[in-house]
């Protein structure tokens, strides 16, 4: 969270000097004379954009990847998991449930291996034709796609069953899919994003509506092509080292309460 603060701090200090300097520029150039009370409506403006900064990178920190700008968004939204049961087909038919757990590798590389260490393989003494992975206490079965009855050669897909998403072998740990809803809600923060830029130029900073639409659709592209990656990133990056403090410290209480 520091991390947020501080970005968001730097992120501040720059809109206050890019709209009271740009003010002072430009209007003295396009009205002869910038606006009265540029000292309290340039921080206004700045305080306004800021604040709406502040809640999507929020957004991000809590649900990263959850949304970005609309020149990098895609409806194809990932979810990590941890875990998971493989269903292995033997030679007569049954299949059997073998737990599979990511554990990080002397290679610093992370696999998911079984109770023994062994690495998951799709093929490994028979068929690994399913994946069941836990999602709130419900398991979600992912069947192999199956080519008459056997791998192809492309990365094999385990399909969700009743479902949309899907796994692939090769990038195990995360579940893909596609959801319209992210997309439309991450539109939506773009635009509002927008509109803020508008209402800091025209109502706030004085300018002429038609000369804050233009103003302010260049300020808004500027800043999410070079600025909200950079931010986005900045919450993200503050999500997983939480969540590597997190998983630290509940591996030392489990060490903890086991040898107590």
């Amino acid at each position: 969270m520091l991390t947020i603060l501080l970005t968001l701090l730097l992120v501040t200090l720059g809109l206050l000097a890019l709209l009271w300097t740009g003010t002072l520029v430009a209007q003295g150039y396009i009205y002869d004379s910038p606006t009265d009370g540029l000292a309290w409506r340039a921080p206004a403006a700045a305080g306004l954009l800021s604040a709406f900064l502040f809640v999507w990178m929020i957004i991000e920190y809590r649900r990263p990847n959850s949304t970005d700008t609309i020149f990098n968004f895609s409806s194809l939204q990932s979810v990590k998991f941890e875990k998971f049961v493989s269903l292995r087909k033997n030679e007569t038919g049954e299949e059997q449930e073998i737990p599979y757990e990511r554990r990080t590798m002397a290679s610093r590389r992370d696999e998911f291996v079984d109770a023994k260490g062994s690495i998951w393989a799709r093929s490994s003494s028979g068929m690994m034709v399913a994946i069941l992975v836990d999602e709130d206490g419900e398991k979600k079965r992912f069947d192999a796609e199956l080519v008459n009855g056997k791998f192809g050669s492309q990365p094999t897909r385990y399909h969700e069953v009743g479902g949309r998403r899907y796994i692939f072998a090769n990038e195990l740990g995360k579940v893909y899919g596609t959801s319209r809803g992210a997309f439309i809600f991450s539109a939506f923060l773009n635009l509002v994003f927008l509109a803020l830029w508008f209402v800091a130029l025209w109502p706030i900073l004085r300018f002429q509506w038609s000369h804050a639409l233009g103003l302010a659709a260049a300020c808004w592209l500027i800043v999410t092509l070079a600025l909200l990656p950079y931010m986005f990133g900045r919450a993200r990056d503050a999500a997983e080292k939480s969540a590597k403090n997190r998983k630290a410290v509940a591996m030392v209480m489990w060490s903890r309460g086991g040898r107590a």
